[in-house]
């Protein structure tokens, strides 16, 4: 795959937006990219937790919030996690695939903003 991601905004500070050199764009909950984090660490932990366990990390603060996106070379990103995580690199190809995948609708971003508007409201 030759395209490159050109750009990525954060319409909320639970999305995450990317626009690419082939005009594809895509919006996903940063849930997901922590959740397909590719570092060792995760993939080991994804690969060893029992199906029905929660894990209490989950509820961990800042695991779902970017402090700073980091570039590598021009083949990746990494991201630096509010929670301290900061080992996972994003290759291009990986990340696409992972925006193809989980790509929001119009209306499921709505839903989404509505839902976490409700939640700080109580």
């Amino acid at each position: 795959m030759n395209t490159v991601l050109k750009k990525i905004k954060f319409p909320e500070k639970f999305l995450i937006e990317t626009i690419w050199s082939d005009g594809f764009q895509a919006t996903i909950k940063l849930e997901i990219l922590r959740d397909n984090c590719p570092c060792a660490d995760c993939n080991e932990e994804r690969n060893n937790k029992p199906k029905s366990f929660i894990a209490l990390d989950t509820f961990k603060p800042g695991k779902y919030l970017i402090k700073k996106i980091n570039v590598v070379g021009n083949y990746a990103i990494s991201p630096i996690w509010e929670d301290g995580h900061e080992s996972g690199i994003y290759p291009f190809e990986f990340l696409r695939e992972l925006f193809e995948r989980h790509n929001l609708s119009n209306e499921e971003i709505e839903r989404i903003k509505d839902i976490h508007k409700k939640s700080k409201n109580n």
